[in-house]
Parts: C-alpha cells; structure tokens; sequence
C-alpha cells in the first residue's frame, strides 16, 4: 500500500507556517523531499494542521480585512459560515438557504422587524427571482389568519421545488404566533390583485372611472 505524501505545494497554509519553523528538522526534511524521499515530517505535520486550517484561514489579514475581519463582513464570508454571522442580527437561517438568501436575511435583519407584513413580504422575496412580486392579505379569511401570494414564473423550482419549501418553513418562522398562514404559488394574478395594480399613470383600476369596455383592453402592470 502507497503512503499519502505531503508536499510543500500540497498542505495548507496553517501547516507549511508550523513546518518553516522547525529549525534543523526543516531542513532535514526538506533535503528528504528534494532527494526524492518524500517529507515525513511534512506529512506528519499535515495530518494535524489541515484540521486547523480552516479556523485558521479565518484569522488571517488579507488585501480589505484586519484578522477575523471576514466573518463579520456580509459580502466576504464563507457561505458555511454566514450561520455564524447570521446570529449577530437575530436572523436564524432556515435549511436549505443559499448564499444570497442568507446574505439577504442578515442584512435586511427580518427578525428584527419580526411578525410584520414587510418582514414577511422580504423573508418571501429573498427566495425570489425577477420583479420578486409578492401580495399580502392580513386578516384573510378571518381575522387569525393571513395570506401570501408569489408567482410561480418568480419561484425557482415552481410551487412544489425545493425553493418554494424553504420559503414556507421561513415564513412558519418568521409568522407572529397563533396566526394560520397561507402561502400559495400563483401563476399570475388574480382578477382581485390586478383590480389594485395601475394600469397607467392614472392610478390603480379600482380609483379610476373607466367602464368595463375601456378596462378590457388595458393591459396591466405588475410592479
């Protein structure tokens, strides 16, 4: 059986930083390695440094931030640790988020405004692609329950894929307690939802005084 061997070119930055400083041991390592007898020591070193080196990784100064600098910064951080970062603003990260969504979270900071129909509203719109058109109705069909309206077009996946069930469990999450929720997956509007859409610079259908004839022939605009 063949031995994994470690080369300087191969092992992670945290252990290449501990072989440098072995002095003599180095050296002699070194002259193995260049003699074609591999780097024991390297190897060795190897074996505990990759498990550091990511925690490491995290510690280091780079070219726009200071030690750990990284983690706090949105823009810049792993995705296996915005979690981590996710926590600083009160977000909790629902399974299955990817890294935009989890980017979105925290800087729109929903749980700080938690319960609320613009929380809600943005919670669903970082699942979102295109115009992220999104309709709420509080106190719909009674007045314990509430309803959440997207396009099927603006939901990756449609109204059964992944996408769509993370969205659900995030607004479960995000939902004020006691209330029952709806949460549907249209293909377009309805007839109720275009009533309120402007149609011109005229303001919405159901302000103006157009009759029915002059209504059909317009064609609405979705925000």
């Amino acid at each position: 059986m063949t031995l994994p061997t470690a080369t300087p070119s191969t092992v992670t930055q945290t252990t290449l930083d501990w072989w440098n400083q072995l002095g003599p041991w180095h050296d002699q390592d070194l002259a193995s390695g260049l003699a074609g007898n591999g780097y024991p020591l390297l190897t060795l070193l190897d074996a505990i440094g990759s498990q550091y080196a990511v925690t490491e990784a995290y510690t280091r100064d780079d070219a726009t931030h200071l030690g750990w600098g990284q983690l706090l910064d949105v823009n810049a951080c792993p995705a296996d640790a915005l979690p981590w970062l996710a926590q600083f603003a009160g977000v909790v990260i629902p399974v299955g988020a990817t890294t935009s969504q989890m980017q979105t979270l925290i800087t729109t900071q929903a749980n700080a405004k938690r319960g609320t129909a613009s929380s809600l509203i943005a919670v669903l719109q970082s699942f979102l692609t295109g115009n992220q058109t999104v309709y709420l109705y509080e106190r719909t069909p009674d007045p314990y329950s509430l309803e959440i309206v997207c396009f099927q077009e603006q939901m990756p996946g449609g109204a059964g894929g992944a996408t769509a069930t993370a969205a659900l469990a995030a607004l479960l999450a995000a939902k004020p307690a006691g209330l029952i929720l709806v949460f549907l997956v249209q293909a377009g509007p309805t007839w109720e939802e275009m009533y309120e859409i402007p149609p011109s610079s005229s303001g919405t259908w159901a302000v103006q005084t157009d009759t029915w004839a002059a209504l059909s022939n317009e064609v609405p605009v979705v925000p």
